[in-house]
């Protein structure tokens, strides 16, 4: 079942809130209310999440939680597209994929918002999960909604969400043939 983005926003505003202590309920036989339905188990490997948690955060920490979300299934996307790297760690670092890797930190730079962290590993961790709607509708490509790139012109808008815009290709990457 995948979440609508409404409940996932309402989901993750709740959770910001919890403190972590907190979030761990105990549920006794005398109880009258029944206890909460238990989550998928879900198995995330620690450096994709690492490196998905990474694209959110440089990407779009400033953005809602819809927007963030958007850039990780753009992420996810490439990952899955024909012309992209295969892991999502690939695709994150993949030359010219996105500004912030293309900075002389790159892979070394350290998150310095905490908060804005821990939101966008949650994130990564739902998108991840396949618990997640797509809303860019299979964007492969975004930018700034204030900026006006020329590699734009081969590609079909999707979305705008928050200060971004999202775009799937009219064509394959790399003038590869279009498979139907």
């Amino acid at each position: 079942m995948r979440w609508p983005l409404s409940a996932l926003a309402f989901c993750i505003s709740l959770l910001a809130t919890i403190p972590s202590h907190e979030a761990v309920s105990s549920y006794a036989p005398e109880d009258r209310t029944p206890p909460l339905p238990t989550w998928p188990v879900v198995t995330v490997d620690r450096v994709e999440l690492h490196c998905l948690t990474m694209n959110i955060y440089y990407e779009a920490r400033g953005e809602a939680p819809e927007g963030q979300l958007a850039v990780a299934h753009v992420t996810l996307n490439r990952s899955r597209a024909h012309g992209f790297a295969r892991t999502i760690c690939d695709v994150v670092y993949q030359r010219n994929a996105f500004s912030w890797t293309g900075h002389r930190k790159g892979k070394k730079a350290a998150p310095f918002d905490d908060d804005a962290w821990s939101l966008a590993a949650m994130i990564a961790r739902l998108a991840l999960s396949g618990l997640t709607e797509d809303p860019t509708g299979g964007a492969t490509d975004f930018h700034a909604a204030s900026a006006r790139p020329s590699w734009v012109a081969d590609k079909a808008l999707t979305a705008e969400i928050g200060h971004h815009r999202f775009y799937v290709r009219s064509t394959p990457p790399h003038g590869q043939a279009n498979p139907g």
